[in-house]
């Protein structure tokens, strides 16, 4: 008897990801995820099971205008998964689930990616300007 209950724990599978589990109380239990890109406070974060997308951004500070929710990427046991945020939110209901150990990523807009490329090129002509009338400069000082 004692060798079948061996027997039947050698071929239980490990719990997934045990790491990610918190125990703060013997009554509570969170998982640890991470909030990475374009919120407002990205970390690690130790959330209830259950616990949807939509807190765990919430629970950040919320997107920033920079974010591009329909393409945020969940990295999940390797595998990368892709949720639409608007979509959720459409459906009326929060059916995208959390599991211990996901790394959330919230990447940048398209139109925020322009600005940036706007404010460089403006900056890279203004220090190009400013050497160009150095240059005039000194050489109208030989």
């Amino acid at each position: 008897m004692i060798t079948f209950l061996l027997f039947l724990q050698l071929q239980a599978p490990a719990p997934s990801y045990p790491e990610y589990y918190v125990f703060p109380s013997s009554d509570q239990v969170l998982m640890e995820v991470q909030l990475w890109g374009h919120v407002s406070k990205p970390g690690l974060y130790r959330v209830p099971l259950k616990t949807d997308i939509i807190k765990l951004i919430s629970l950040a500070g919320g997107p920033l205008p920079s974010a591009n929710l329909s393409g945020v990427k969940i990295i999940r046991k390797g595998e990368n998964v892709n949720v639409n945020i608007p979509d959720i939110l459409n459906k009326g209901k929060n059916s995208f689930y959390l599991e211990p150990g996901d790394v959330v990523i919230v990447p940048e807009n398209t139109s925020s990616k322009m600005k940036d490329v706007l404010r460089f090129l403006r900056e890279s002509v203004t220090l190009a300007a400013q050497v160009v009338l150095l240059y005039t400069f000194l050489k109208a000082q030989k």
